[in-house]
């Protein structure tokens, strides 16, 4: 029993430390890459970020090798050796910031924060997204080596980032190393929310904290945190996309303009919401520096950020695209035309324009306090509630 017990344990912790660490590396020597110019503020920042770009990388350059027939152990431990060796100098400044001066207590608390959150990730898989897709989908890129298009399942292709992200890990690890996955990303965007919150309001550092904890404090985010879902890995891309788009803004640099587009895009090849944090963040790209930005600029940067974003985006949506005939399969086949998948087209059910607008007015409260419309999916917390109108201001 006790084998077994740790052999789960190390089977979770050892893949999602190498992982991490593989995404730190990469994502930082990435950002020092002269061409970007990008400075960080601070270690939190430095952190954060690099590890989350180091996660989108990672993805992409594990679809290459899926394309290729080549996710296995063996090429999968070859493209992180490669990583590590040209990232000496990342390693050289982590090893600096490692010994610099710790303030013990607040380390010390949020290990006794995350220990519950790792035994809640060990539970085996139970969610229904996770049994139904999510994790057969990893499981597959793991026995085929590939990225197959998988007709047996209820969606057989999806823009999916998170679970070559888990292929990853189950490669070296069991099933609920996936779920680890979904921690450390759900860590690094209270991360980033706690460090946004104390470079927004340089004078009360208190006000990250607070949004680092309403955003742990959501039961639905713990419960995201700890299965096989893919929700953590759309927070965490279009929080650190946004964050980015900030820094930029701030004067931080075009550097961080080119981050926000890699990081708005891998969103979107998480789960095609990301679509919409996409379009938004490309507005903001426009409309930044008010009237007093010259229009040459703003379509300048406008065209690097669409470039970029594109270049992100294209190996997901054309093999999606070349699956199925659908860039947004199984979306829209009114306008790219059914499949073999899904041959009828079903028209959609109609409701009142008025009972639409009814349903948007209710969705906070029915959020926190109307489980039963949402398949009894933990709540969002009731904090939110009384913080509505501050929008407003």
């Amino acid at each position: 029993m006790i084998l077994e017990a740790a052999r789960l344990v190390f089977g979770f912790l050892l893949p999602l430390l190498g992982l991490g660490l593989t995404a730190y590396i990469l994502g930082r020597a990435a950002m020092r890459w002269p061409f970007l110019g990008i400075e960080t503020a601070g270690r939190l920042e430095r952190w954060a970020v690099s590890t989350a770009l180091g996660l989108g990388l990672i993805a992409h350059l594990l679809l290459l090798l899926g394309l290729a027939h080549l996710l296995r152990p063996l090429p999968v431990l070859l493209l992180a050796a490669v990583i590590h060796g040209l990232g000496i100098p990342a390693w050289r400044e982590l090893a600096g910031d490692l010994r610099s001066g710790w303030r013990w207590g607040i380390v010390l608390a949020a290990l006794a924060a995350i220990i519950p959150l790792i035994l809640l990730a060990l539970y085996p898989p139970t969610a229904f997204d996770a049994t139904l897709y999510h994790l057969p989908f990893a499981r597959a890129f793991v026995e085929t080596g590939g990225v197959p298009y998988l007709p047996d399942r209820r969606v057989p292709v999806f823009p999916q980032v998170n679970e070559i992200l888990f292929a990853a890990v189950m490669l070296f690890g069991p099933d609920v190393a996936a779920h680890g996955v979904q921690l450390l990303m759900t860590l690094l965007s209270a991360a980033l929310a706690l460090e946004w919150g104390r470079r927004a309001f340089p004078d009360r550092p208190w006000v990250g904290w607070l949004a680092a904890a309403l955003f742990l404090g959501n039961p639905i985010v713990v419960y995201l945190a700890s299965t096989g879902y893919i929700e953590a890995g759309l927070t965490l891309f279009v929080t650190a996309g946004l964050y980015a788009l900030d820094r930029w803004r701030s004067g931080g640099g075009r550097g961080w303009l080119i981050l926000a587009a890699v990081l708005v895009a891998t969103a979107c090849d998480v789960k095609y919401l990301g679509l919409f944090f996409l379009g938004i963040a490309g507005i903001g790209v426009l409309l930044a520096g008010g009237r007093g930005r010259p229009l040459p600029a703003r379509l300048r940067e406008g065209l690097l950020f669409v470039a970029v974003a594109l270049v992100f985006l294209a190996p997901w949506y054309l093999r999606i695209l070349a699956f199925s005939g659908n860039p947004l399969f199984p979306f829209l086949p009114g306008v790219f035309g059914a499949n073999l998948w899904a041959p009828t087209k079903i028209p959609a059910p109609q409701q009142p324009h008025g009972d639409h607008l009814l349903h948007w007015l209710r969705l906070p409260w029915d959020l926190v306090f109307r489980r039963d419309l949402y398949n009894q999916q933990p709540p969002f917390s009731p904090f939110y509630l009384p913080a509505i109108p501050l929008l407003l201001f």
